[in-house]
């Protein structure tokens, strides 16, 4: 319920609070459910995928009534009255209906340059944000500037797919809107209704002023912990 126009400050004020001054990943993440940004259907497991996923909590509360819940892996046929998975096989009744929802509408992808010569390779530039990505992709297209000079205004922000992810994302979130700042572009982002920031009024971002100078060490902080986890993605970049 916090990704709403009205309460997206506090969307980013719950973001910026899970990666500030946590020593592990897994300090991250605990943070971020007890503040409310993720959540879980079972408590007792520890998730080994993060995609972005969004639900209210009524509908967790729906979902925390399928009690028969099996995880033996991805399911790898089904025959008869047999469902083989990775780690095992589960009997069915004959006749069961079976409804595959394991499509990945967005496959993680290797990063490659967003601008080259006569050609833009559309990807993310902010954390699960395609739409507002897109319009942010055009409007550097429009700067008349080399390709060099636009792939170092932005960096690709590839999909999340495992928790650790969600670091890499949100560092280079917060410095690819650094660097639009930077550039110029506060005005245009403060009147694009695809960000997030534009839909706060003036005196409430005003209000929220604190906020934005948590932004830059929460960077800090994200950064330095996801070098020490071996990733350092925004210096591979």
């Amino acid at each position: 319920e916090v990704i709403q126009p009205d309460t997206i400050l506090q969307f980013a004020k719950l973001i910026i609070s899970s990666v500030s001054r946590v020593a592990s990943l897994q300090e991250c993440m605990d943070k971020a459910e007890r503040i409310g940004l993720l959540d879980r259907l079972d408590k007792s497991v520890e998730p080994g995928a993060f995609r972005c996923a969004t639900v209210t909590r009524s509908e967790v509360n729906e979902l925390r009534r399928v009690t028969r819940v099996v995880r033996q892996g991805h399911v790898t046929s089904v025959r008869g009255s047999v469902v083989q998975l990775e780690q095992g096989s589960l009997e069915v009744e004959v006749g069961t209906v079976f409804i595959d929802c394991t499509a990945d509408g967005l496959a993680r992808r290797e990063s490659v340059p967003i601008f080259e010569p006569r050609k833009i390779v559309l990807q993310s530039v902010s954390i699960c944000q395609q739409v507002f990505s897109a319009s942010a992709i055009g409007k550097i297209e429009c700067m008349d500037v080399e390709e060099s000079v636009k792939n170092e205004l932005v960096k690709p922000v590839p999909h999340p797919d495992r928790p650790i992810d969600f670091l890499d994302a949100v560092a280079v979130t917060i410095r690819n809107g650094d660097e639009l700042v930077k550039r110029g572009l506060g005005g245009w982002l403060r009147g694009n209704r695809l960000f997030y920031g534009s839909h706060p009024g003036l005196l409430k971002m005003l209000w929220n002023f604190p906020l934005l100078l948590r932004v830059r060490k929460a960077r800090a902080d994200v950064e330095q912990l996801s070098a020490q986890l071996g990733r350092g993605m925004v210096a591979k970049l």
